[in-house]
């Protein structure tokens, strides 16, 4: 259990979206999820790809908790499965530009 306390982030409802990412990604790296998000998944033994898949699937569960209904309706649309690749894919979205798709890790799909 953590020592420190359970930290609320405001729901991203569509402004100041770089104050939500800075809070989003100190959130994520306070419970050793960063790595997932920026790396993807790289595992190739099967005990390795199980953990990854779960903090895969925290971190998901983390950014969609933390976006307002309006927000969650605009991403929606994308395929949830690869954290990293939909975390660079909602940041221009959110913001109303291109999205610029990067690759899906293997082993998250």
């Amino acid at each position: 259990m953590s020592s420190y306390k359970e930290h609320v982030i405001e729901k991203f409802n569509g402004e100041n979206f770089h104050l939500w990412k800075l809070k989003m990604s100190a959130f994520l790296k306070g419970r050793e999820l960063w790595d997932i998000v920026e790396k993807g998944c790289q595992a190739t033994e099967e005990k390795t790809i199980i953990i990854e898949k779960q903090q895969n699937n925290e971190a998901i569960a983390a950014i969609v908790n933390s976006l307002d209904d309006q927000q969650l309706t605009i991403v929606s649309e994308m395929i949830i499965t690869c954290i990293r690749t939909w975390y660079y894919r909602i940041q221009p979205t959110v913001l109303g530009m291109t999205v610029v798709h990067q690759p899906y890790c293997d082993t998250c799909i």
